[in-house]
């Protein structure tokens, strides 16, 4: 009796422990709005500024000297040779494909292959689709995220409903 009392403690403790962690997985993290397509959670202290097609998620204004890119999001266009470019960025050709994954709500993170100004490079790459619309790519530039941090950034990606 007793060993079944102790079994049913440790089990409710585990249990609000991870309500716990599924509460506040995203304290301190603000949402982000893609029109058309949906939302995804960066954290609170990042800067996210649009110019033109390009989307910068820095830690500081890219009108400040010295920013440091987090990610970058652009759409990604097959050429007639069958590579993928980067139609805002000069010099950026994808080689090849690491791993990657794929969420529940049309987002992927994956590694990749790129070829930047000669330099042969692996980025993280983020994906968010939605129906209807070219899908949009965020690398992580500068490489100053892990995999845990790519993975939860996707895994926070949320679509708007279809347009009717």
């Amino acid at each position: 009796m007793k060993s079944i009392k102790v079994a049913l403690l440790i089990l409710l403790f585990f249990s609000i422990f991870l309500l716990f962690i599924f509460i506040f997985r995203y304290a301190f993290w603000q949402d982000i709005s893609l029109t058309d397509y949906g939302t995804f959670k960066i954290p609170k202290n990042w800067i996210v500024t649009q110019k033109q097609d390009i989307i910068y998620i820095t830690d500081k204004p890219i009108q400040e000297e010295g920013y440091k890119i987090y990610l970058v999001g652009v759409r990604r266009i097959k050429s007639n040779d069958g590579k993928y470019r980067y139609e805002h960025f000069e010099n950026v050709e994808r080689l090849g494909y690491g791993w990657g994954a794929i969420t529940s709500y049309s987002a992927e993170y994956f590694l990749e292959i790129y070829n930047i100004n000669g330099v042969i490079e692996e980025k993280y790459v983020i994906s968010f689709s939605n129906s209807g619309q070219p899908t949009i790519y965020f690398l992580a530039w500068d490489n100053l995220l892990n995999r845990n941090e790519i993975i939860k950034i996707a895994k926070s990606y949320k679509t708007y409903p279809p347009v009717k």
